[in-house]
């Protein structure tokens, strides 16, 4: 991987997973898992741009990264969420946080309140442009624990 790739999380897990060759084991992986923020990029069929290393091509969407801006435009908001029949609202830390593009073959489970989607579920695999955790939410948390 070139040195002068710009990079914040999904580029250092990415360098991480081309450096110990794990990328081929998590594309194989069969257990849930929960991608929120740099954690959606790396499942992305596909990164608006193009991507500095690896991705596990898990989740049928198009994502850009930093979307929303550099850190001084993160921003916390409701989350409209609609998981297997369930309604919540959720609140949601958005940090330096990608934007999902285009949504190809997976579920939409979460969205702003203008409609944009933000969460999406293939089989397993939950995806969010956001951060849960960090505003105490334990929604999709739970969630990721019944489908193991």
């Amino acid at each position: 991987m070139p040195s002068y790739c710009p990079g914040g999380e999904s580029t250092h897990f990415a360098r991480i997973l081309t450096k110990y060759e794990l990328g081929e084991a998590l594309k194989d992986f069969k257990k849930p898992i929960l991608g929120t923020c740099a954690g959606i990029i790396l499942l992305a069929k596909e990164i608006e741009g193009g991507f500095p290393g690896f991705s596990l091509e898990r989740l049928d969407i198009t994502v850009s990264r930093n979307a929303y801006g550099r850190q001084r435009e993160s921003f916390e908001d409701d989350v409209f969420v609609e998981f297997d029949g369930e309604r919540a609202v959720v609140r949601g830390a958005f940090i330096r946080a990608p934007r999902i593009m285009k949504v190809g073959k997976v579920d939409v489970v979460a969205k702003l309140r203008d409609g944009e989607v933000v969460g999406v579920k293939s089989g397993n695999v939950i995806g969010l442009t956001f951060h849960p955790e960090i505003t105490g939410e334990t929604f999709f948390h739970e969630k990721l624990l019944k489908l193991i």
